[in-house]
C-alpha cells in the first residue's frame, strides 16, 4: 500500500513528536533523576562483557535530553518551510525521517548506561548526519559530507580502540562499574588510552587541530540541520569527556590541565581570526562555533566546580544563541536568497523582525551582560582564576572582545546602511521560520535574566564529575 502524505504533514507529525516527547520529559524532569531501564542483549546463560541495553538518567543526561529534543523540534518545524527554496532529487519526506534517526542517535548516546551502547549510538548519529547534508544540503553538500565520514571515522577509530582495550581488560562495560574499577589500577594512569579517547571526542567537538570539517559540513548542510549541529551534535564530544575520559583517567587530566587550558585558548583564537576574515554570513558563524567550544575545554580543564559548571553551561547558552543566529541565516537565505555580508545592507528596514532577532543573537553569543552567554563565560573566568590560570584567563577575556568585533562589525554592514537595491522587494520569511527563532530568542534571554533555571543542575554535574575524579 503506498501512502502518501505529503512533505508538510511529515513535517508537522515529525514536529509533532518531537514536541511532545519534549514536553513530558520536562513534566516528568523531577521523577526521571534516578531511574534506570535495563533491557537484555543475549540468553541469560550468555554473559558478554556484561552489554545490556541499559539507559539512566542523571542531571547531565536529563540536560541534554531535553536540549535534544527542544532543538530537533525546531529545526523540524523550520524545515517544513526552509524545504521550498530547496529542489533535491530525493523526497523531501525521507529528510525528516533522517532527523527523527539523527535525534534518535544523540539521544541513545546521552542515556547510554554502557560504554559500548555509548559507542554504538555515538557512531550510529553519523550516518543521518552524513545523508541530511549529502542528499539535502548545498552545492558542496557531497563534498562537504564525504569529509565528515573521513573525520568522524578518524575519531571512531581512536573511540572503537580504547573502548574496546578498557572492555576487555576489565571484563566490564557498565560506566558505574567503570567508574570503580580503572582510575585506582594501572589502567587508569594509561596516558596513550587516555590520549585517543580524549582526541577521539575532540574530533566530535572539532577542538583545533580536528576541526576542518566543521566550516565545510556545517556550511554546506541544510540551514536547519547545521542549527541542531551546532547546538547538540557537536556538544556530545565534551560529553563524551565528562561522561568517560574526565572520571576514568583522572591523574590524565589533573597533570595535563594546563596544556588542555592553552589548547581551548589557541582554538578560541583562531576560530575568531577565521570568524573576522569570513565573508559568508553562514561559514562565520560556523568559525565562531569553533571558538566557543574552546571556552568549554577552557572551563573543563580548571578543574573547579565553578569553571566545570560555567563549561556544562556555556554548552547550553551557546546552543540557543548559536541556533538562532543560524536559524536567522536560514531566514536570510530563504527571503533574500544570499549569504555573502557584502551583499546585504540596510535589512533592518525592510526585515525588522529577522534584525532584531540577529542582534539578540549577536549580543547572547558576545557575552554581553545580562544575557545568556555572559552566565556561563563568568563563571568559566572565576574558574580559571581559582586554578590559578590568571594570564590564561586574561587572554580569554580579552578574546571576548574579538568575538563582539566581529559581530558588530557584521551587524553594522547587514542591518543598518542603505537597503541595496536588490533588496527592496524582500520581505520577512513565513511564519513558522519567525515563530522558531522567537522560542529561542526567548530562551536566550531567559537563560540570562534567570540562568539558575540550569546553573543549579550544572553545580551538581560538577560537583559529582569533581567526586568521581577524586574517588
Amino acid at each position: 500500500m503506498n501512502i502518501n502524505l505529503g512533505v508538510k504533514k511529515i513535517g508537522f507529525i515529525s514536529t509533532a513528536l518531537l514536541t511532545i516527547l519534549f514536553f513530558i520529559v520536562l513534566s516528568l524532569r523531577n521523577s526521571l533523576i534516578g531511574s534506570i531501564e535495563s533491557y537484555s542483549l543475549f540468553p541469560n546463560n550468555l554473559d558478554f562483557f556484561g552489554l545490556t541495553l541499559t539507559f539512566f538518567v542523571d542531571e547531565l543526561s536529563l540536560l541534554f535530553v531535553a536540549g535534544i529534543l527542544g532543538f530537533s523540534a525546531l529545526a523540524s518545524a523550520y524545515s517544513i518551510i526552509y524545504l521550498r527554496v530547496h529542489d533535491h532529487p530525493i523526497g523531501k519526506d525521507l529528510y525528516f525521517a533522517n532527523l527523527l534517526f539523527f535525534a534518535s542517535g544523540m539521544l541513545g548516546v546521552v542515556l547510554a548506561e554502557n560504554i559500548i551502547i555509548f559507542l554504538l549510538f555515538f557512531e550510529a548519529m553519523n550516518i543521518p548526519a552524513f545523508f541530511l547534508a549529502y542528499f539535502w544540503g548545498d552545492v558542496g553538500g557531497r563534498q562537504a559530507a564525504l569529509k565528515y565520514i573521513i573525520y568522524m571515522s578518524f575519531g571512531a577509530a581512536l573511540l572503537v580502540g580504547g573502548i574496546t582495550y578498557i572492555v576487555g581488560s576489565t571484563g566490564q562495560s557498565s560506566l558505574p562499574l567503570l567508574y570503580e574499577i580503572i582510575p585506582n589500577t594501572s589502567l587508569g594512569s594509561n596516558s596513550l588510552l587516555a590520549t585517543a579517547l580524549f582526541i577521539g571526542f575532540a574530533v566530535k567537538l572539532a577542538i583545533l587541530p580536528f576541526h576542518t570539517w566543521l566550516p565545510d559540513f556545517h556550511g554546506e548542510a541544510p540551514t536547519p540541520i547545521s542549527a541542531l549541529l551546532s547546538a547538540v551534535m557537536i556538544k556530545l564530544g565534551a560529553y563524551g569527556w565528562i561522561r568517560i575520559v574526565f572520571p576514568l583517567f583522572p591523574d590524565f587530566i589533573i597533570s595535563n590541565s594546563q596544556i588542555f587550558a592553552l589548547l581551548a585558548i589557541v582554538t578560541i583564537a583562531w576560530g575568531g581570526y577565521m570568524a573576522f576574515s569570513e565573508p559568508d554570513f553562514k561559514r562565520l558563524l560556523v568559525f565562531s562555533s569553533i571558538s566557543q567550544v574552546g571556552y568549554i575545554l577552557f572551563g573543563l580543564s580548571t578543574l573547579t566546580l565553578i569553571g566545570i559548571s560555567g563549561a556544562v553551561l556555556h554548552i547550553f547558552t551557546h546552543a540557543s544563541a548559536k541556533f538562532l543566529l543560524l536559524l536567522v541565516a536560514g531566514s536570510l537565505i530563504y527571503s533574500v536568497h544570499k549569504r555573502k555580508i557584502v551583499e546585504m545592507s540596510g535589512l533592518a528596514s525592510k526585515l525588522p523582525v529577522a534584525s532584531t532577532l540577529m542582534l539578540i543573537g549577536a549580543l547572547t553569543i558576545s557575552g554581553a551582560p545580562p544575557f545568556a552567554v555572559f552566565q556561563s563565560e563568568w563563571r568559566i573566568f572565576s574558574g580559571g582564576m581559582a586554578n590559578g590560570f590568571s594570564f590564561i584567563t586574561f587572554v580569554a577575556i580579552i578574546l571576548t572582545a574579538v568575538t563582539t568585533g566581529y559581530y558588530l562589525y557584521t551587524i553594522k554592514k547587514m542591518i543598518w546602511g542603505e537597503l541595496k537595491q536588490e533588496l527592496k522587494e524582500s520581505t520577512e520569511s513565513h511564519k513558522l521560520m519567525i515563530l522558531s527563532m522567537a522560542i529561542v530568542a526567548l530562551l536566550a534571554l531567559v537563560l540570562g535574566f534567570a540562568p539558575g533555571l540550569i546553573s543549579d543542575k550544572t553545580d551538581i554535574i560538577a560537583s559529582t564529575l569533581l567526586e568521581n575524579m577524586t574517588r
